[in-house]
C-alpha cells in the first residue's frame, strides 16, 4: 500500500443509481444541479441517461427492466445509504 497526502482528497469520478424512470430523474437532478449535457445510452435489460455538468460532476441513472415494479429505496437494505451534496443554503435543494 503507498501513501498519499490526505490533505488532497481522492476525487469522485462518477456516480451511477438504479433508479425506476431515468427521465424523471434525470430532470430532477437537473432540477436542483442545474442543465447538463445529457447522453442516452440503452443495453440488453437496461437504460441509462448519464448527466455531465461543466464543473466535473458526472451522475448516470439507471432503469433495469429485471427491477421489481414498485420496488423503492430502502436505506436499511444492504447498498447505497445516500450522496451528500453540497448546496449554499437549504433553499436551494
Amino acid at each position: 500500500m503507498t501513501s498519499r497526502d490526505i490533505s488532497r482528497p481522492a476525487s469522485l469520478h462518477h456516480v451511477t443509481l438504479t433508479v425506476q424512470d431515468v427521465d424523471r430523474s434525470a430532470e430532477w437532478y437537473q432540477r436542483v444541479l442545474g442543465p447538463a449535457d445529457a447522453a442516452r445510452r440503452s443495453g440488453d435489460g437496461w437504460e441509462r441517461v448519464r448527466l455531465a455538468w461543466p464543473e466535473g460532476l458526472v451522475i448516470g441513472v439507471t432503469a433495469h427492466a429485471a427491477s421489481t415494479s414498485g420496488d423503492t429505496v430502502d436505506h436499511t437494505r444492504t447498498g447505497l445509504d445516500h450522496i451528500g451534496l453540497t448546496c449554499a443554503s437549504e433553499g436551494e435543494v
